[in-house]
């Protein structure tokens, strides 16, 4: 009984410790199965984390598309704004062309027509504001006639400011002349002497009565020159100065000066000067220009053009031998266009020159002796001309003869010369 108690107990021994291991490796078993499930779980959470932010992303790439779309939708809308625009404003370009090529087309006794229309149109606003002057609630009637009664006043200044500015401004392209006698004065002032003097002789105009009866001819003639020289001058009668200096420099260089513009005043065709020495003929121009102020190609141009008129009128008609050329030839001669200045040329005005063959001098005005002594070829009688004398820029003097510019009235007296007496119209 014993023995079989003992092998009993061993057998439950036996059987407890074995499965005493089946429940350990069973508990180990479910330790790992519980770790692997909690990594599974922290992975379940990342990846779900992982999705979130994927989502997000995902709804950022959304909106943002979104955004892009309304964006290329304003886009596409401004685009085809801007082309209603485009074809609004070139709509308008084209009408404005066309109303240009009409306006090019007018003559200028037509600008009264378009300034009438400009006019209507900068007085529109008048006609609105008397409008709601009479119709707001308590009428200002008074106001408003008042205001239409200005506005046709303004309409008025306004045609005629318009018509005459652009008549000008057409007049100043086709004669560039204008811009340089705007200032001068109507007439020559005399400060001294009575009408009667103005009549007989010009030095009276700087003598007071005492002073041209009392004084000796040289000294009464030498302070009216000098008072003449001192005078305040319109911008014409520098220009006058001007080529009188240009003329006596090309007589100094035995050239025989015709002082064409003085001669012709604005008819002179943009000829100031012609100069002309062993068949060669210069055609020259004079601006006595502010240094602040630059010669455009208006001038050139019109220097060119008489140029060729004038070889016309010399009765040769064939074209220059090549574009480059320099000279315009004929008959005999040589005809070169000079443009003579006190200051510069733009350069569009210098390649105009160089193309055209146009000679450019720039030549500051300088003092030089103005009294021209003169000598009578028929008779030999000696004569000395004063600036304001009638003769004056009729007279050529040529050295070879004996004839000479006196710095002084003394000077020319003293080498047998007298003051001539055609002054207004009187014969010598």
């Amino acid at each position: 009984m014993e023995v079989f108690l003992g092998l009993l107990a061993t057998l439950f021994a036996i059987s407890f410790f074995s499965k005493k291991s089946e429940l350990d490796d069973y508990i180990k078993q479910n330790g790992r199965l519980n770790e692997i499930r909690s990594r599974l779980e922290y992975k379940r959470k990342s990846i779900e984390d992982l999705a979130k932010k994927e989502q997000e992303k995902i709804e950022i790439a959304r909106n943002s598309l979104e955004y892009e779309r309304t964006k290329m939708n304003d886009v596409r809308f401004k685009l085809l704004h801007d082309e209603k625009i485009i074809q609004t404003n070139m709509e308008m370009a084209e009408k404005k062309r066309k109303l240009i090529e009409e306006f090019l087309a007018l003559k200028i006794k037509d600008y009264p027509i378009v300034s009438s229309i400009l006019a209507d149109y900068m007085t529109a606003f008048d006609d609105l504001r008397a409008k709601q002057l009479e119709r707001k609630k308590r009428p200002a009637i008074k106001a408003s006639e008042e205001l239409k009664r200005i506005k046709a006043e303004k309409r008025e200044l306004i045609s005629q400011n318009k018509a005459m500015k652009w008549e000008l401004e057409y007049l100043k392209s086709i004669f560039p002349i204008i811009d340089e006698i705007e200032d001068d004065p109507v007439a020559e002032q005399a400060s001294y002497v009575t009408p009667d003097y103005q009549h007989e002789d010009k030095a009276g105009f700087w003598l007071t009565p005492q002073e041209y009866a009392a004084l000796p001819t040289s000294e009464k003639y030498q302070r009216a020159l000098d008072r003449y020289m001192r005078r305040k001058k319109s911008n014409r009668e520098i220009g006058l100065e001007y080529e009188r200096y240009i003329g006596y420099l090309y007589e100094q260089d035995g050239y025989s000066v015709t002082y064409h513009g003085i001669e012709h005043g604005l008819e002179d065709l943009g000829r100031d000067l012609i100069c002309e020495k062993n068949g060669c003929v210069d055609i020259v121009q004079c601006k006595c220009w502010s240094k602040k102020k630059q010669i455009h190609e208006n001038h050139i141009n019109q220097l060119y053009g008489t140029t060729v008129m004038y070889k016309i009128q010399m009765g040769n008609t064939s074209e220059p031998e090549s574009d480059e050329d320099i000279l315009f030839r004929n008959i005999g001669r040589i005809v070169t266009p000079v443009f003579v200045s006190t200051t510069n040329l733009s350069d569009k005005a210098l390649e105009f020159a160089k193309y055209l063959g146009i000679v450019v001098k720039i030549i500051p005005l300088a003092p030089y002796p103005i009294i021209k002594c003169n000598i009578n070829q028929r008779t030999g009688e000696r004569i000395y001309h004063l600036p304001f004398d009638q003769q004056y820029d009729r007279c050529i003097i040529d050295p070879k003869t004996g004839e000479f510019y006196a710095k002084t009235v003394a000077e020319a007296e003293a080498n047998g010369f007298r003051r001539a007496m055609r002054w207004h119209g009187n014969k010598d």
